[in-house]
Parts: structure tokens; C-alpha cells; sequence
């Protein structure tokens, strides 16, 4: 993520690496989210699907953080159960496409985090019923 204000105007987005499990929902000032997508491809080393965009701001981003908190695995990453998939393909402003990892390396896997900060406060989020 760059350095944005929390009111500052850009896309939140909903990405899907099957490989991982996981969901990414982020946040780019940029007007496309085509580079954060090559970008995360890179980094993890593995097939992504765009599920959905939405105009919004940082502000919004944490709102989308927080509704699917009790999902959360690290950073902006989240399980990919079919609550937070449905939700994403049925946002408005959809825009479905995939960009594949044809790279020989197996996915960089995600760390499973215990805790983390959301407006000052600490929560920790109960993963796999522990």
C-alpha cells in the first residue's frame, strides 16, 4: 500500500489466489489495479483473480477489513470461504479477470497472524475454533 490519507479516493479490491486459500482485499490510489495484481503474482508466486472492485477510499478498506475480521489470516489477507467470495462477486462494479502464474516455483504460503491493530485497539481473532 503507498502512503494515502485515510480520505484519499481510489479502488478497494477484492483479489483471490486459490493456491494460497486466500482473498486480498487492498486498497490503490492507482486507477487500475492491474499493477498491485502483477505485483502480488510476483510476490507469492501464484495465479490471481480479480473478484470485484469498488470506488472508495482507505476509510472503506477497513470497513471491508473489519466485516470479515473473524476470517482474517495476516495483513490483508483472508480466508476464501464462500461468505467473503459471494460477497465479492456480488459487488457492484465487478470486474472479473485473472492474471496466471505460469512460474515453476510452488506459492509463497501465508502466515497465519495472531493479532492486529485496528484503530488503536488490539484484537485477536479466533482461527480454526483455537
Amino acid at each position: 500500500m503507498g502512503h494515502y490519507r485515510p480520505s484519499d479516493r481510489g479502488i478497494v479490491y477484492f483479489l483471490h489466489a486459490p493456491a494460497l486459500g486466500a482473498v486480498k482485499i487492498g486498497f490503490t490510489g492507482m486507477p487500475s489495479v492491474e499493477a498491485r495484481m502483477l505485483s502480488i503474482r510476483a510476490e507469492r508466486r501464484c495465479h490471481v483473480t480479480l473478484l470485484a472492485t469498488v470506488d472508495g477510499c482507505l476509510a472503506d478498506e477497513t470497513r471491508e477489513h473489519e466485516r470479515f475480521a473473524h476470517l482474517w489470516i495476516c495483513s490483508e489477507w483472508f480466508f476464501d470461504v464462500s461468505e467473503i467470495l459471494d460477497y465479492a462477486r456480488g459487488l457492484e462494479g465487478r470486474a472479473a479477470f485473472s492474471i496466471p502464474y505460469r512460474g515453476r516455483r510452488t506459492p509463497m504460503p501465508l502466515r497465519i497472524c495472531r493479532e492486529k491493530y485496528y484503530g488503536g485497539r488490539l484484537w485477536q481473532p479466533v482461527l480454526g475454533g483455537a
